[in-house]
């Protein structure tokens, strides 16, 4: 059941994106030259800031009177910015106007708001657009069908109430904007609409029978693979259910499944663990395959062995660090500037760094964020060209991140803090500590205090912990109990 549409949206996209990533090819060969002109830009068109007048901007001549100008920084110490933009205040941080305040998870706090400028996203779509090239490259079936894609998480976006700013991109392909938004959504298996559905039943039946009908599904692109690998054991669970949607249609909310019968009829000559015969195109599963998603990347790749499995590169919701090329993950090196910070506490610019040392990354973007510390410690494992490649090796602070929940330390100790105070009571040990020997990950929560302990205690903890939007979603998607 060829898609016609998706493969001449395919098509367009990639020679939309060709130019990119051959400049990147070229730009990767010079990394120092690439980095000193993007650093250079950042610091002539944003001199005339509130952030830009305060630092001098326009005595900044290179990266080495920048890193003496200003401190490699937390978003706790970048906040107070953030905020005169909630307030409502321009050209703080960028000249370039701040389109929305992406939300993701905070340190102390239960959240942090990214500012998004034109400037931030088209660094994206530079990353973005060089990464799907050479992927087409690699294999051109990938151009024959559709995809599904998971850009982002789909949280909640509530932020401020006096908040000048929209917060949050409508859908995840908002991302690549303009022509490139328009094109990806005509190949989309799954639209985005899909994410808004907010009962979880209701939001894997619409997606798997969705990925049901697409008998021509090519690429699948996820973050960490225990979300694929629960849509499957969802299918496995729901298989008659679903062959009852492919075939007579059903509305979810404001998502309409199409009936179509004769896909249903073939599917039911399948079991719901044949994907090789339910999804016989697919080429290229995308996920995070470092660190804790390791031993969740290999059990998707049994799955699906006659798909090729590839590592993303490192991409928070700050700046997208690495892509995928070649078997290797180089720094996005015309994306943002990078700098490296050693065990020593020295900073080194990219094009210093050595192979096999793990560094702390810091990132300067084209949204504003200035020597701001990622929280990720990365490996330096070769040259792409003459680009550093990293490897993700963990966060830089005492941060839980098995599934993408990042619990911090200071935030995780605020809330048990608070809770304590709401049920009253004054615990003389108290520990959250991540939980996998039940046969089902989770946080478990140890105690000891004098006297009775509130049954209300771990309902309240819960509540302040999905304060957490990341936690609170890979609560929802059934990653964690």
């Amino acid at each position: 059941m060829l898609h016609s549409g998706a493969a001449l949206a395919n098509t367009a996209w990639f020679c939309t994106s060709l130019p990119s990533w051959r400049r990147f090819q070229r730009f990767s060969s010079s990394p120092e030259t690439t980095q000193r002109r993007l650093l250079a830009r950042y610091l002539e068109q944003n001199a005339q800031t509130a952030f830009g007048q305060r630092y001098r901007f326009d005595r900044l001549r290179n990266w080495e009177a920048y890193a003496a100008a200003i401190e490699p920084r937390t978003y706790d110490e970048i906040a107070p910015w953030i905020d005169r933009i909630v307030a409502g205040e321009s050209s703080v941080l960028t000249a370039d106007r701040v389109r929305l305040l992406e939300p993701t998870s905070g340190s102390t706090g239960s959240r942090k708001l990214i500012p998004y400028n034109g400037g931030l996203q088209s660094e994206f779509q530079r990353a973005i657009a060089a990464w799907i090239s050479q992927t087409i490259l690699q294999d051109r079936s990938i151009l024959g069908g559709r995809a599904y894609w998971s850009l982002s998480p789909a949280i909640d976006l509530d932020g401020p109430a006096d908040c000048a700013v929209p917060i949050g991109f409508d859908d995840d392909s908002a991302y690549l904007g303009g022509v490139g938004q328009r094109i990806v959504r005509r190949a989309m298996a799954v639209p985005d609409t899909v994410a808004r559905l907010r009962e979880m039943r209701e939001f894997r039946l619409a997606t798997l029978a969705l990925l049901l009908q697409a008998s021509d599904l090519r690429l699948v692109s996820v973050w960490h693979p225990s979300f694929l690998l629960i849509l499957l054991q969802c299918m496995r669970s729901d298989w008659d259910e679903l062959l009852s949607i492919v075939r007579s249609g059903r509305t979810f909310g404001d998502v309409r499944v199409p009936a179509i019968p004769r896909r249903a009829a073939q599917l039911a000559t399948f079991a719901a663990s044949d994907t090789a015969k339910i999804w016989p195109d697919l080429a290229l599963l995308s996920c995070w395959a470092h660190g804790h998603a390791g031993a969740d990347a290999n059990l998707l790749q049994q799955h699906f062995p006659h798909a090729q499995l590839q590592a993303k590169g490192l991409v928070a919701t700050e700046a997208i660090a690495s892509l995928p090329m070649s078997g290797k993950h180089p720094l996005a090196i015309n994306s943002h500037f990078f700098e490296f910070e050693d065990a020593n506490g020295n900073v080194l610019p990219s094009w210093q760094v050595q192979p096999d040392n793990t560094y702390a990354l810091i990132v300067t973007t084209g949204g504003g964020l200035y020597r701001y510390r990622l929280g990720d410690l990365v490996r330096i494992v070769g040259f792409y060209n003459k680009t550093p490649c990293i490897e993700f090796v963990g966060k830089e602070t005492s941060v839980s991140d098995y599934f993408g929940e990042k619990l911090s330390e200071p935030f995780v100790a605020r809330v048990l803090r608070d809770a304590c105070k709401q049920v009253h009571i004054s615990p003389a040990f108290i520990m959250l500590a991540f939980d996998a020997t039940r046969g089902r990950a989770g946080y478990r929560l140890y105690l000891q205090a004098d006297g009775d302990v509130p049954g209300s205690l771990p309902e309240v903890v819960e509540s302040g912990l999905r304060q957490n939007p990341h936690y609170a979603l890979c609560v929802r998607l059934g990653q964690l109990s």
